[in-house]
């Protein structure tokens, strides 16, 4: 048995082509749906690619563009996505895009295999902010109470030199009652829960940030595309009115083919306009939905996450990429249980 190889060097029991397939539908599914559910050594395997699309669409450069389109499917659609909200969200964020959930086993009757949640940090659908907004008040009593029984508070009165006002601060001493075992433990509780609360406030402080950016990046594209998209719009608009004054009102079929071809829509009015295309979508940030032909955002062992106010049912039904619903009956969703259930924050319901 050979040690110490890398997540990204594993062969995960598949020969190099597969494993290759397996990477690109899986960043495929990650950049699509902004988060899946998969297994953990899947998970660890495509993290570090993960990061490195961000890495390239950020550089921007021809050949940085052209190592993202080898990793992933439906490239209109994907790595124009990339270039787009991705690209934009991260700007100012210089690592760290992803973030790992581990998620619970799969069910009795499979392999037992364990789980986890694969996204882009700062999602819509972020489970670290949507936690924050439930749990961050909890999880600060909860520290204040660790931190009251480990230690003892000395305060100590100070005054200011420059502006001469008296003060206070607060000195915390260890309490030397407390046994050596409960101790430890009472420590390592609360060196959790602030590394929890450090992530939570990081992500309730850049989430709406990310919006923000998201937002004023697709009114910019949006704007751009259709004063680019305009003078085609009055040309087609010119020939449409010629067409319908000069002869009995009907169109021709070539020009009713050059209409649909070029996305033209025309209203009740008789006035043109153009529908962006599935990559000027992407690109927008608009969620594309998969077409017949676009096999590689159909069904996989990947799963689409539902909300994070669902995570915590104890009857989930989970959506897969093909429409199917999948129940999972008994099977808890242990997000929630593995974050909050070893600091005594609640049960699993």
């Amino acid at each position: 048995m050979k040690h110490g190889t890398r997540f990204w060097e594993k062969k995960l029991n598949r020969t190099p082509a597969h494993r290759r397939a397996l990477l690109r539908n899986l960043l495929t599914q990650l950049v699509y749906h902004e988060r899946i559910q998969t297994t953990v050594a899947k998970a660890k395997y495509m993290k570090r690619a993960a990061d490195k699309l961000i890495e390239w669409a950020k550089a921007g450069d021809q050949e940085s563009l052209k190592k993202a389109k080898a990793l992933l499917f439906v490239p209109h659609i994907t790595v124009s996505k990339l270039q787009g909200p991705l690209t934009a969200r991260y700007a100012s964020r210089k690592g760290g895009y992803t973030r790992i959930h581990l998620n619970g086993f799969r069910s009795n009757a499979s392999d037992r295999a364990p789980l986890a949640i694969v996204e882009f940090v700062d999602n819509p659908r972020d489970i670290v902010h949507g936690l924050a907004r439930q749990h961050v008040s909890t999880i600060r009593t909860r520290l204040q109470e660790l931190e009251s029984r480990l230690y003892a508070r000395e305060v100590i009165p100070i005054r200011d030199p420059v502006t001469g006002m008296p003060g206070e601060v607060v000195k915390l001493k260890d309490r030397h009652n407390l046994p050596g075992r409960e101790k430890m433990k009472l420590a390592r509780q609360e060196l959790g829960l602030m590394k929890m609360l450090q992530k939570m406030e990081r992500s309730l402080e850049s989430w709406p940030r990310a919006r923000e950016v998201e937002a004023e990046h697709a009114r910019t594209a949006r704007e751009q595309r259709e004063a680019r998209d305009q003078p085609l719009v009055e040309v087609m608009q010119q020939k449409l009115d010629e067409a319908l004054s000069s002869g009995d009102g009907r169109l021709s079929w070539a020009f009713r083919r050059a209409l649909r071809r070029g996305r033209y829509v025309v209203d009740q009015d008789g006035k043109v306009s153009r529908a962006p295309s599935a990559a000027e979508e992407a690109f927008e940030g608009i969620v594309v939905e998969a077409g017949a032909g676009e096999h590689a955002l159909a069904h996989t062992d990947t799963v689409a996450i539902p909300e994070i106010d669902t995570l915590t049912s104890k009857d989930t039904t989970r959506e897969t990429q093909d429409g199917q619903s999948v129940k999972e009956g008994d099977q808890e969703v242990s997000t929630l249980g593995r974050l909050f259930g070893k600091f005594g924050l609640g049960s699993k319901k």
